[in-house]
């Protein structure tokens, strides 16, 4: 991270009730990484700005929906906690990306990361706090039995749930944003989730539903099939959740978004 009284660089943090990213953003050059005797190009996705109350709610979820399907490496991040609301508009996701998916022969997630920010209601943290509290939820979806998508997603073997904790009030309110604003527990943390994330991203690379690695050029015409032929279904079924568009505290990052050279 660099010396604690350095300002981070390279990301935007700003204090307010809007969000600092505003629909897609995506990074204009990939990050080359080597894996499994391959070169693999790496993308960061990023739509926090995706649920604003000044978009229409389908344009909200196509945008979203696009981003699970640029996606290997896909990162729902939550506040707090995973509320109804998050799990209705994780609902929408799989079923909307299921669709479309299978119109450009694409699974709809290859790797889900629930990431809870914010977390205060224990001491543990991380991946193992985090794999307890994924148990904790598969049980009351279970019971409930109305969101099986996301049952069916949380349960898979390729997701896992990483508990981060709170930053600190110097750090919220800090205009420069340096690491030593950041409680001690929370940088611990998120240098171990960013680490882990990015030691295994070469190895999460776009497929297709036949699991046959795809290169950027050729999940792109995917992508465009996926657009075309995505008013036969799905955009027009999504509603908005019973709990509103709390999601404005929730993003969807992809991660690992590449094509093999």
């Amino acid at each position: 991270m660099g010396p604690e009284d350095q300002a981070l660089g390279g990301l935007s943090v700003a204090m307010g009730t809007e969000t600092v990213t505003k629909g897609v953003w995506m990074w204009d050059q990939p990050l080359w990484v080597e894996a499994e005797g391959r070169r693999v190009a790496v993308f960061l996705v990023d739509t926090e700005g995706s649920l604003d109350l000044q978009r229409r709610m389908e344009t909200s979820i196509k945008l979203s929906v696009f981003s699970i399907l640029l996606s290997s490496y896909w990162i729902f991040n939550v506040a707090s906690t995973f509320t109804r609301t998050e799990a209705d508009y994780l609902e929408i996701y799989m079923h909307v990306a299921r669709e479309v998916g299978e119109t450009c022969n694409l699974l709809p997630i290859q790797r889900l990361d629930l990431l809870v920010r914010d977390w205060q209601l224990s001491r543990s943290y991380g991946a193992d706090g985090g794999q307890e509290y994924l148990g904790e939820k598969h049980g009351k979806l279970e019971r409930s039995a109305e969101q099986p998508r996301v049952l069916e997603a949380l349960r898979a073997s390729g997701t896992r749930c990483y508990l981060l904790p709170h930053p600190g009030t110097r750090f919220t309110r800090s205009w420069a944003v340096t690491p030593g604003d950041m409680e001690e527990d929370f940088r611990q943390s998120l240098c171990d989730y960013v680490t882990s994330v990015v030691r295994s991203a070469g190895t999460h690379v776009r497929t297709d539903g036949a699991r046959q690695v795809l290169t950027g050029a050729q999940l792109a015409a995917r992508i465009k099939v996926g657009e075309r032929g995505s008013a036969k279904g799905g955009w027009e079924t999504a509603k908005e959740p019973q709990g509103g568009r709390r999601g404005l505290g929730s993003g969807c990052h992809g991660a690992g978004m590449g094509g093999a050279q």
